[in-house]
């Protein structure tokens, strides 16, 4: 039973009681990491596992097109006049506009980057016309990407090839497209692409977006944004590139001994073979005797 606090200091009083004290503590201890064990019970250890392995998978795929993004960048020269920063904006805003996930809209600008003639302001709004062109055509948008690309690089292209997606050009439209690209002027031709483009497809995303459904599936993409960030913790806290890094080349090295020494292990593992089976026979004789 601990004693009643004296006149004394504080110190006076922790003495006197250490021992009591430190049983409190120990039974404190003990209680909290029953309640751990309960809330991991409660949850599931696999649960909790599969959460991780799954947040570390996501930002594994994130990375990934980010990097594409950025190799295509640096191939390309920078010609569509974005950096890698501003294109990982543009497709965050994207995904908070449609119900398309950031993951997916780089790489629909990493497609699009392949065609170094379509740069700037047109770059992203051909990017949103690929979302926009799904939404109504229910073709997919990297189908859309690569048909947009094209006719943006060539916008002689576009005055046929745009005509399966129903857009056509007027007489006057098509003479503008023509003397614009004659006089190398291709921007200006781009522009009356995308408006024409607009009319008929611009807004379709972001719509089907504003519904209970769009933004449900907005809520995911935000979900799945925070188990990236998740996954990008648990990476860089773990170093998992490095061991992955030195346990790939680990691998790599047993494979080329395995090789070296196929004949090697080949006869030992023939040598035991034989040995198992002739103690086999051993057994079986003296039983059948």
């Amino acid at each position: 039973m601990a004693k009643t606090a004296p006149a004394g200091t504080l110190a006076v009083y922790l003495t006197a009681n250490a021992d009591g004290l430190e049983r409190g503590l120990k039974r404190g201890v003990k209680a909290l990491k029953s309640f751990a064990g309960l809330a991991l019970a409660a949850f599931g250890v696999n649960s909790l596992k599969n959460f991780a392995a799954e947040s570390l998978n996501l930002f594994g795929i994130q990375e990934q097109n980010e990097q594409r993004l950025a190799g295509v960048l640096k191939a390309t020269n920078h010609a569509a006049g974005l950096s890698a920063k501003q294109l990982k904006e543009h497709a965050s805003e994207m995904q908070g506009l449609t119900t398309t996930g950031d993951e997916s809209i780089l790489k629909l600008q990493t497609t699009l980057l392949a065609f170094t003639g379509v740069a700037g302001d047109e770059f992203k709004r051909a990017t949103a016309l690929a979302l926009d062109m799904s939404e109504v055509l229910g073709t997919g948008a990297t189908e859309n990407i690569k048909k947009l690309g094209k006719s943006l690089e060539d916008p002689l292209s576009a005055l046929t090839g745009l005509k399966e997606a129903g857009v056509t050009f007027s007489e006057q439209q098509q003479a503008q497209i023509k003397s614009l690209v004659a006089a190398n002027k291709r921007r200006e031709a781009q522009l009356i692409i995308l408006a024409e483009l607009e009319k008929h497809y611009g807004g379709a995303a972001a719509a089907a977006a504003d519904t209970m459904l769009g933004r449900q599936t907005q809520m995911a993409n935000a979900w799945g944004d925070l188990k990236e960030g998740i996954g990008n913790g648990l990476a860089e806290s773990l170093n998992l590139k490095g061991i992955y890094e030195t346990m790939a080349a680990k691998f790599s090295e047993w494979a080329g001994w395995l090789n070296d020494n196929a004949a090697i292990i080949g006869f030992s593992f023939r040598s035991v073979f034989i040995d198992i089976q002739a103690g086999f026979q051993l057994v079986w004789a003296s039983a059948k005797g």
